[in-house]
């Protein structure tokens, strides 16, 4: 069975795709980060590479990421989250002087290409996602409330000085 690696750069409005088949040729491709636009995107390569195992690889980016891994698991595609500091250390090692998007999801694709299908076990848990969410959100709360207490505190302290 061949192999398909698709390498994303994810943004908030738009996913820039590199893939190669079978470590090959390369085409590159920009779509909307929306469902309707992924789905499609999946069904253009189930339809262009038929009978091939696909593997996709994305740099870890706070929650502009959920819709493309949700869908990727749902659909049963091997996909690895990447940390963006090993992505950027593996772009210098290919001496890649220029940077933009298109140029960091071919630098993807080439990384994907490097490993082992075994290291393509990235899940998606929505509930863990969720609470992820709800957690920072306390946090951002509780450092509001301590900054707003202290500057109650100091704003009694200069009363007290007039």
């Amino acid at each position: 069975m061949s192999k398909v690696f698709v390498g994303v750069d994810v943004s908030k409005d738009t996913l820039d795709i590199s893939f190669s088949f079978d470590g090959s040729k390369y085409d590159s491709m920009t779509i909307f980060n929306n469902e309707s636009s992924i789905l499609g995107f999946f069904d253009y390569l189930k339809n262009t590479y038929k009978k091939s195992s696909f593997f996709f690889g994305y740099e870890a980016t706070s929650n502009y990421m959920h819709v493309l891994q949700k869908l990727l698991h749902e659909h049963h595609f091997s996909q690895i989250m990447i940390n963006p500091y090993t992505m950027h250390h593996y772009l210098k090692h290919l001496n890649s002087r220029k940077k933009n998007d298109v140029i960091d999801s071919l630098g993807i694709t080439k990384y994907i290409q490097t490993l082992n299908e075994d290291d393509f076990k990235t899940t998606f848990n929505q509930s863990q996602k969720t609470l992820k969410k709800y957690n920072s959100s306390i946090e951002l709360i509780r450092k509001l409330d301590t900054q707003l207490k202290n500057f109650t505190h100091s704003q009694k302290d200069n009363k007290a000085l007039s």
